[in-house]
């Protein structure tokens, strides 16, 4: 018969081409660590003015009137640029007065370890409206107490923005907040 003849050669060099591509060793696999659950982040340490606040069950009490809670507000998004969602959360600090202080930290995972950077501060007695994550940064919209507001209750809408540097939240808003003296 006609026709050409089968060549082995090229298919089977093919073949052990491919074949030699198996052979070799592929890096181990590793998990990519899930971000900062809400469960620990309900468990981890604050550190603050007050010492570092170890939250047990999502809540802080010593005895002396120091409480602190995590608020309702959270927000998952990649503060430190290492491609990880991180977490931020606002915990409510009360030292047995009538303030109600809120601070806003980043929980991040650094070689599989919980990190929880220094405060960002929010206020007292503050109605938190929003947290979310945009463009690398924190951002809280908030209720603030303008001129002419008594300290329990804020009117003033303003949004404060917060980068994280290694394991400081730095403002990014843009202009000087004014802090109330008491």
């Amino acid at each position: 018969g006609g026709g050409n003849p089968v060549r082995p050669w090229p298919l089977a060099g093919l073949l052990a081409l491919l074949l030699a591509g198996c052979g070799r060793e592929q890096p181990p696999v590793r998990a990519v660590p899930a971000v900062v659950s809400l469960t620990e982040a309900a468990a981890a340490g604050y550190p603050g003015e007050n010492g570092t606040l170890q939250l047990r069950d999502g809540r802080y009490e010593d005895g002396q009137g120091l409480l602190a809670n995590l608020d309702e507000w959270t927000a998952q998004g990649d503060l430190d640029g290492d491609g990880i969602d991180d977490l931020a959360v606002i915990l409510v600090t009360s030292t047995g007065g009538s303030g109600q202080f809120r601070d806003l930290y980043v929980l991040r995972r650094d070689q599989g370890a919980v990190q929880v950077s220094a405060p960002g501060f929010l206020g007292d007695r503050v109605v938190v409206n929003g947290l979310r994550i945009e463009r690398g940064e924190a951002v809280v919209d908030l209720l603030v107490q303008g001129d002419d507001d008594p300290l329990c209750c804020p009117s003033l809408p303003v949004s404060y923005r917060f980068r994280l540097a290694g394991d400081k939240l730095v403002e990014t808003t843009g202009r000087q907040r004014l802090y109330l003296q008491p």
